[in-house]
């Protein structure tokens, strides 16, 4: 097994030990921007990216807000 093989297999479980203590929020910048400030590791974003994915690990998106609230076309409005 190559080094960087052996690298990226530990690597990958701690992407996964971050991921679950983020509770599956963060994706692959947080989890990049984790690795080198608490753990002092540096990889590229985008290495962490392709281990997430090859972990099945995907961030939580934002979804946007929805107003359902239908207005009265025939209520007073205020002057």
């Amino acid at each position: 097994m190559s080094e960087r093989r052996r690298f990226d297999l530990v690597l990958s479980g701690k992407i996964v030990a971050i991921y679950r203590r983020s509770r599956g929020t963060y994706g692959s910048p947080n989890i990049h921007a984790e690795l080198a400030d608490d753990h002092g590791i540096r990889v590229s974003r985008k290495r962490v990216a392709r281990l997430m994915r090859a972990a099945g690990l995907k961030g939580a998106t934002l979804r946007r807000y929805v107003i359902t609230t239908q207005a009265d076309p025939k209520a007073e409005r205020p002057v």
